[in-house]
C-alpha cells in the first residue's frame, strides 16, 4: 500500500504551521466553500507555494455555500452539529478518502487554542455574514441556536471572562507518530 501524507489546509495560520512542521508532507488539500472570505484561496495558493507542496482544492458537487444545504434541507444544526458542515467538509473529506482507499494516509492537521474566537470575530468583523444567516434562519424558521434566533441573541452571550480550562501547552499533547 503506497503511503500519503497530507495537510487539510484551512485557510489559517495554524494549518500553515502544522504544514511546515510536518515537513514531509506530500499534497496540501483545501475544500473550498462559496461562504469563506475572499482571499482565502489567496491565501491556500500561497501556503503551498511557501511549502513548496501541490495544493489540491475540493469542492461539493452539488452545494456550493452554507446556504446551498441550509435552503435544501432546511435545517441548521442538531446536538449533533450543523448539516452544512457535514455536507460541505466532512463529506467531501469522505469522497475524497473514498477515491484514495488504496493509500496509507496519514493526516496533517492545524488547530490553536483560539479557534472558539472565530465565532466573536465573524460577528464583529463580518456583520453582514451574521445578518444573512439571521434573514435565512427566520425564512426556513428555524435557530442554529436552541429556542434562540441569531436576531435575537444578547450581544455579550455566551462571552465570557476567563477560560474553563487554561491552556496547558505542548505538555498536554500526545503524539503518536503519525
Amino acid at each position: 500500500m503506497k503511503k500519503l501524507k497530507v495537510c487539510w489546509i484551512s485557510g489559517g495560520v495554524s494549518s500553515l504551521i502544522a504544514g511546515y512542521l510536518a515537513k514531509d508532507v506530500d499534497k496540501l488539500i483545501y475544500i473550498h466553500v462559496e461562504n469563506q472570505h475572499p482571499d482565502t484561496l489567496r491565501f491556500v495558493k500561497e501556503c503551498a507555494e511557501v511549502l513548496g507542496k501541490e495544493l489540491e482544492i475540493l469542492e461539493h458537487p452539488l452545494y456550493k455555500s452554507v446556504e446551498d444545504v441550509i435552503r435544501k434541507f432546511r435545517f441548521i444544526n442538531s446536538p449533533y452539529g450543523a448539516r452544512c458542515t457535514r455536507m460541505l467538509k466532512k463529506e467531501v473529506r469522505h469522497m475524497w478518502e473514498k477515491e484514495h482507499a488504496d493509500y496509507d494516509i496519514t493526516y496533517v492537521w492545524g488547530f490553536d487554542r483560539k479557534e472558539i474566537k472565530r465565532a466573536y470575530r465573524m460577528v464583529e468583523t463580518f456583520p453582514e455574514v451574521f445578518e444573512n444567516m439571521a434573514k435565512l434562519e427566520r425564512e426556513i424558521g428555524m435557530s442554529c441556536i436552541k429556542g434562540v434566533f441569531l436576531d435575537e441573541l444578547d450581544p455579550a452571550r455566551g462571552r465570557m471572562e476567563k477560560e474553563i480550562i487554561p491552556d496547558c501547552g505542548v505538555s498536554c499533547y500526545h503524539v503518536d507518530g503519525n
